[in-house]
């Protein structure tokens, strides 16, 4: 009914709606061979998961945010979870196509990120003499490499990049 009117913004939250339950359930889990999360992030990966914008540098902003945040300090349980709700999208009989691409996409971006603040971020810094006002976005190097462009098109070279090296892995 919302296409019909033209809200194409309810449409996509519908057609992309993963009930909360669906990523609570690996917080809850007993079982040592399925990924597990701990119940404060729940909430910031629902959040990230029904966005409807997943582009890279989106998800990054996102990461480097105070919600997001906690997501990037357990990347890797996270990412697991995320491959774990992909396999359970993207089986024989029901395929929903276009959300396991999103939740693949997103574990990649967040595995890319949390590489990123594994190598980068998590060092500790030295004191600096005069309080900063502004906020530090952590991934902000990773994000301008993401939105470099280099090639004769304009495209950015980080997403580029990227989608070419995961492609190569599926």
């Amino acid at each position: 009914m919302a296409a019909f009117v033209g809200n194409y913004f309810v449409v996509a939250l519908i057609s992309n709606f993963i009930p909360k339950e669906k990523i609570a359930f690996f917080s809850t889990r007993k079982e040592a061979n399925v990924a597990k999360i701990p119940v404060v992030l729940v909430d910031p990966l629902h959040q990230l998961v029904i966005r409807l914008n997943f582009a890279p540098v989106k998800v990054f902003l996102y990461l480097s945010s105070p919600t997001g945040k906690p997501l990037l300090e357990q990347w890797k349980s996270v990412a697991s979870v995320l491959e774990e709700l992909l396999k359970q999208f993207f089986t024989p009989h029901q395929t929903h196509e276009a959300l396991a691409l999103k939740l693949h996409l997103l574990a990649c971006c967040l595995r890319r990120a949390g590489e990123f603040y594994d190598s980068e971020c998590s060092k500790p810094e030295v004191e600096p003499a005069v309080k900063q006002k502004e906020p530090v976005i952590c991934l902000e190097p990773l994000i301008k490499q993401f939105l470099r462009g280099g090639d004769p098109h304009g495209l950015p070279m980080g997403i580029s990049f990227s989608l070419q090296f995961h492609a190569h892995l599926v």
